[in-house]
C-alpha cells in the first residue's frame, strides 16, 4: 500500500543524550540536502535541558512527516499548526528540519520533515498531550490529504478518525474520507 502522508512520532527520553539525534538531523551524508527551516540545534539542546530541570521522563517529541505527493513548505507549516492544536503546543517554538533524499518508491516525493518540540513547555511547565497519539497522527494526515488534494489512504484508525473529525466540526472532511475509504479499521 502506498501512503500519501505518513506522520509518526518518537518521544525522546530525557536520560538519553541529544547528540545522536542532532547528528542525525544535521547529517548530510544520508540526505541530498538538510535545511533548518525554523530553530537551531541549540533550541533542541534547550528542550532537553528544560525536561532535565523538571525531571521529566521525556524531553523531546519528534514527529517525522513524509508525504508521498509533492508538498510545499507552506503546507508543511499547516501540518505543524494542526499538530500544535492537537497536542497543545505553540507552533512557533517547533524546530523544523527539511531533509531531501531519494525515497524507496520511485514516485514518492523526495522531501520529508522532522518537527521537534520540547515535551515540557518552558513557560507553563506543562507536558505535551500524548493520549491517542497514533489516532491523532492519522487524523492530521487524512485532514492534510483533504486540504492539499492528495489521495486518501486507508489507515488503521479510519473509523476513529472520522469520528474525531466530526467532533472538530470538520464534517466535509469526514464525509469525504468516509466516501473514499468507508469506515473500516
Amino acid at each position: 500500500m502506498i501512503c500519501a502522508v505518513i506522520i509518526k512520532a518518537i518521544r525522546f527520553r530525557t536520560r538519553s543524550s541529544v547528540n545522536r539525534l542532532i547528528s542525525h538531523l544535521k547529517n548530510g551524508v544520508d540526505n541530498d540536502a538538510v535545511t533548518f527551516l525554523t530553530g537551531t540545534t541549540a533550541d533542541i539542546t534547550d528542550m532537553h535541558s528544560d525536561a532535565l530541570a523538571k525531571r521529566s521522563t521525556y524531553s523531546i517529541r519528534h514527529w517525522i512527516v513524509s508525504p508521498h505527493e509533492a508538498t510545499t513548505r507552506h503546507q508543511m507549516r499547516e501540518v505543524v499548526t494542526m499538530l500544535a492544536e492537537e497536542f497543545d503546543f505553540d507552533a512557533t517554538r517547533a524546530v523544523i528540519v527539511e531533509h531531501a533524499k531519494p525515497r524507496a518508491a520511485a514516485d514518492a516525493h523526495n522531501i520529508h520533515w522532522h518537527v521537534l518540540v520540547g515535551e515540557v513547555d518552558p513557560v507553563t511547565r506543562k507536558a505535551l498531550r500524548c493520549s491517542f497519539d497514533r489516532i491523532i497522527h492519522e487524523l492530521v494526515a487524512r485532514w492534510s490529504e483533504y486540504k492539499f488534494g492528495h489521495r486518501f489512504v486507508q489507515g488503521m484508525h479510519t473509523k476513529s478518525v472520522i469520528v474525531g473529525l466530526r467532533k472538530r466540526g470538520a464534517e466535509d472532511v469526514a464525509t469525504s474520507i468516509k466516501g473514499h475509504l468507508g469506515e473500516s479499521e
